[in-house]
């Protein structure tokens, strides 16, 4: 047996070590432990210190939370789902803008809009306003006759009444049979007889002439139908007679249009009395239709006084004359008649004011 001695330097100091081997094992197990201890030398050498950071609680939570607080100090922005983030803004500065803001957009729309409508509308209708005039002095005013810009069955424009200030017209003496039924002295002296003929579902009404207050119970333009229809007050009872009844020619200032409608309440007075007596009318139906329509639709004039109260009461005959005329009943006659008379009446006082 051979007994070695090797040394070896390991971090700058030399190590001595001793072995004893066999002389059949000196050549096979030398190579491996000098392999095995340079190998742990080397390893010694490589070896050093680390030097890690200690934790300090205390401290990094500190740092942790100004992190975490400087984050949230900064305004968050809500956003929505497939939609960009809109930035908070400040609440308060965009209230006392947007009332003004709105308010003025309104404001232009509306006048924009209103001028641009009324454009239009001058230009698509044309409606052109005339003048009416005041011809009675008693008549304050005048409303403006308004001509429809829709033309009547056929085509053709209403032809529509005009009147000139101060204007004197002349209306034409009118004759018509009447059933009298007496002459007093006074009007309150009339009204109970007049009130117990109406009670009794007839027609009656008083006219004025010459200080005289006559009693009517009917009236029309021929003597036959006058007697025809006198045969029910014989029968109540009443003391009547036939007369004709004649208003003269008066000039008189007032409104043109009354001309026309004078024309309306003849035409009435003469249809009813052929619809009675079953004779042919003079005057179709559609005719007088056709002026009522010109001076009560199509037209609008302001009237006062006298006036106003006998266009009024032709108004009233031709709607009694119109459901005589549907229904043909002697209710409606006698309605019809009441209507024509105080026509008859209201015109006597128009033209003798």
């Amino acid at each position: 047996m051979d007994k070695q001695q090797i040394s070896i330097k390991i971090n700058g100091k030399e190590r001595s070590f001793q072995e004893t081997t066999s002389d059949h094992k000196k050549k096979d197990e030398e190579p491996i432990l000098a392999h095995e201890e340079m190998a742990a030398a080397k390893s010694e050498e490589e070896e050093f210190d680390w030097i890690l950071p200690q934790y300090d609680k205390k401290t990094d939570k500190q740092d942790y939370e100004a992190i975490i607080q400087f984050d949230k100090s900064r305004p968050r922005q809500k956003s929505f789902i497939g939609s960009i983030s809109v930035p908070h803004k400040p609440k308060g500065k965009v209230s006392a803008i947007l009332p003004k803001t709105f308010i003025l957009a309104v404001l232009a729309a509306l006048i924009i809009g209103t001028g641009f409508g009324m454009m239009v509308l001058h230009i698509f209708t044309g409606k052109n306003v005339e003048q009416a005039y005041v011809t009675d002095p008693k008549e304050t005013s005048v409303d403006p006759i308004n001509v429809p810009e829709e033309t009547p069955t056929g085509g053709e424009e209403k032809e529509v009444p005009t009147a000139t200030v101060g204007e004197v017209i002349t209306f034409p003496s009118m004759s018509a049979y009447v059933v009298q039924g007496g002459v007093f002295s006074s009007m309150e002296a009339a009204a109970p007889v007049v009130d117990q003929i109406q009670t009794d579902r007839l027609s009656s009404t008083m006219v004025s002439q010459d200080g005289k207050h006559f009693l009517f119970m009917g009236l029309g333009l021929s003597e036959e139908f006058i007697r025809s229809i006198r045969t029910p007050y014989d029968e109540k009872g009443y003391e009547t007679y036939v007369k004709l009844f004649t208003l003269e020619e008066k000039q008189i200032e007032a409104n043109p249009i009354l001309i026309e409608v004078k024309q309306l309440y003849d035409e009435l007075l003469q249809y009813s009395s052929n619809l009675y007596s079953s004779s042919k009318p003079s005057t179709s139906w559609e005719e007088i239709q056709s002026l009522y329509e010109k001076l009560y639709v199509y037209s609008e004039v302001t009237l006062n006084g006298h006036s106003l109260e006998f266009s009024e009461s032709v108004k009233n005959a031709y709607m009694k004359v119109e459901t005589y005329q549907t229904s043909k009943t002697a209710e409606s006659f006698w309605s019809s008649q009441q209507a024509l008379l105080e026509g008859f009446s209201f015109y006597e006082k128009l033209i003798s004011e």
